[in-house]
């Protein structure tokens, strides 16, 4: 079973204390962002440059998450409002249960928005 995952704060940490090996698969990463996403100086322009790598190799992404996290993953990214992550659902309690587990993991909500007919629903992510 492959597992849903937004990425955030604790996919950063995880970054963090694996740092070696994602200076070593994402080569393209500029020396400089990789300094300052260690020291957490810099922002998010840091941050976004090292994220947009990441987001450009989401099959590399996934295997190397999956591997630290010894579990299969599929990592999604959050953007700004006007390229939101949508999620579907069959039912109304998966997406409830997948709302929760985004609260655990201290994500923050933009909006959840039901189906037109009541038996699934959509979700928009925004961190």
């Amino acid at each position: 079973m492959v597992e849903d995952i937004v990425f955030g704060r604790t996919e950063i940490q995880i970054i963090l204390d694996n740092i070696e090996i994602f200076q070593y698969e994402f080569p393209g990463v500029r020396g400089r962002d990789w300094k300052n996403f260690i020291s957490k100086k810099g922002g998010c322009s840091c941050t976004q440059n090292i994220i947009q790598k990441l987001k450009e190799n989401p099959i590399k992404t996934n295997e190397i998450f999956s591997q630290l996290l010894d579990k299969k993953i599929n990592l999604y990214f959050p953007g700004p409002i006007d390229n939101p992550i949508v999620k579907e659902f069959s039912t109304l309690s998966d997406m409830e249960v997948f709302l929760k587990t985004l609260k655990n993991q201290g994500k923050h909500i933009k909006s959840a928005t039901p189906a037109p007919d009541g038996k699934g629903g959509y979700i928009l992510v925004v961190i």
